[in-house]
């Protein structure tokens, strides 16, 4: 791991590679403090210099040329999951990549019951897909 993007994108020392996590979407930079949180809380799973495995679904790349992976670090830690569980990332799933749908719903579900991270502010009155449409400020 080389560098975190944002909430839910990071860098890959090996061929310099961008990671698109599968199964969230956090609130973009231009959200101020809400996307510096969720990038701050992705840096703190994911520091850099730190190894991680990367595991793929059926579709293996975006249309930006990123790599679509799901994240553990080698203490086993699902990052997509706590991104979800710690309230930094609202869950977006989009078939045919659904193999862990079950266990992002339920930290999703978690987080947004406990009002974790993000979740006790007004972050995502505005979800990030909304946010990138322009339908919300």
């Amino acid at each position: 791991m080389t560098r975190v993007i944002d909430g839910d994108t990071i860098e890959c020392r090996q061929r310099g590679i961008r990671v698109r996590l599968l199964g969230i979407d956090a609130p973009e930079l231009s959200q101020g403090r809400f996307g510096a949180g969720a990038r701050q809380a992705l840096a703190g799973l994911t520091p850099v210099r730190a190894k991680v495995d990367l595991e793929l679904d059926v579709e293996t790349t975006d249309r930006y040329g990123r790599v679509l992976a799901y994240v553990w670090t080698r203490d086993s830690t699902f990052v997509n999951a706590e991104m979800l569980r710690s309230g930094y990332a609202v869950l977006y799933t989009k078939s045919p990549n659904v193999k862990h749908i079950e266990t992002l719903t339920a930290a999703a579900q978690e987080a947004r019951r406990a009002r974790a991270g993000l979740w006790a502010t007004s972050a995502f009155d505005c979800p990030p897909a909304a946010y990138r449409r322009h339908r919300c400020n």
